[in-house]
């Protein structure tokens, strides 16, 4: 009688061992479906991001190819508009000094 007590309790602990170790199994296989899920997430928003930066660095290089092309720095200008003025008033010596001598 005493073995078949034994045999009995040994069958319903490797039962419930069993049980746990599926419900444990089933836990842990959904689990990591989640965290398949999230990094399959995570890598979409990763390339989606790396192309995103792939075009700020393109505009990023299409701006400095273009850059000087459009743009007149500030000593530039100041430069140029210095030479105009100097022939400008070279040309108004130039006319006053005509006007002087036609008098």
């Amino acid at each position: 009688m005493d073995i078949e007590i034994i045999a009995l309790l040994i069958t319903v602990l490797l039962a419930w061992s069993g049980l746990l170790i599926g419900i444990i199994k089933t836990l842990l296989d959904r689990n990591q479906a989640h965290i398949d899920k999230r990094f399959s997430t995570l890598e979409k928003a990763n390339e989606e991001e790396a192309r995103d930066w792939q075009r700020i660095e393109r505009e990023l290089l299409e701006l400095k190819a273009d850059l000087p092309m459009e743009y007149v720095r500030r000593e530039d200008a100041i430069r140029q508009e210095v030479v105009i003025n100097a022939k400008l008033d070279s040309l108004a010596e130039k006319i006053e000094i005509w006007g002087r001598r036609g008098t």
